[in-house]
């Protein structure tokens, strides 16, 4: 078991680092030694995915539950998996299970949210980001999500506030300023726009060459 968790933890370092190839091997020794763990099975899956073998990763989530079938981030993942698949039913499922399991686990509700708003029930996914942010106030992703949802919505006020919100949490990245900057256009706050525009732009340039 020792070697079996090692090996395993390698394999979700080098994920972590960005080398979901290099992963893949450890990953595998490490399902080899214990074949009845959900864990070596559940970060192949994330390796699989990042890789774009979606399939190959969805039955690598499946088969992690099949032995853990409380594990609820593995839940989540696999309704990633789904929604990259466009298996958008099944993947409203699979969140579903993973708050079912663990109801404090915000990035669920975040990513049932998404999916909802890509099957255009814009409400329904406004009451999911609702709650990833009150399970997690600091939680940026989810409150750049609840503004694009409120903007589609024509709530452009409310949509402002989470914008800014978001560019509080994010504060480098030059698509939330982006996106603030033209709410705040939208809403006539033109010098507020023109701030975040030039933040944006400002963002978005090419490091300088080190001399």
């Amino acid at each position: 078991p020792g070697f079996a968790e090692a090996q395993c933890n390698l394999g979700a370092a080098l994920l972590q680092a960005g080398r979901a190839a290099e992963a893949l091997l450890p990953l595998e020794t490490a399902q080899r030694t214990r074949p009845d763990a959900a864990e070596p099975r559940h970060q192949m899956g994330r390796a699989l995915q990042v890789l774009g073998r979606i399939d190959d990763a969805i039955a690598q989530y499946e088969h992690a539950l099949r032995l853990d079938p409380g594990r609820a981030q593995a839940h989540d993942d696999l309704g990633l998996a789904f929604a990259a698949a466009r298996r958008f039913d099944d993947a409203l499922a699979a969140h579903r299970q993973a708050i079912r399991f663990q109801p404090g686990l915000a990035s669920a509700y975040n990513h049932l949210g998404v999916t909802l708003a890509q099957t255009g029930r814009l409400p329904d996914a406004l009451a999911q980001f609702d709650e990833a942010v009150r399970r997690e106030p600091g939680f940026g992703d989810a409150h750049v999500n609840r503004g694009g949802v409120l903007a589609a919505l024509h709530r452009l006020p409310e949509a402002c506030e989470a914008f800014g919100r978001a560019v509080q949490l994010q504060p480098d990245s030059a698509k939330v300023h982006a996106y603030l900057a033209q709410l705040l256009q939208a809403l006539g706050r033109e010098s507020e726009a023109r701030e975040h525009f030039a933040r944006a732009a400002q963002l978005d340039q090419p490091p300088a060459a080190s001399r």
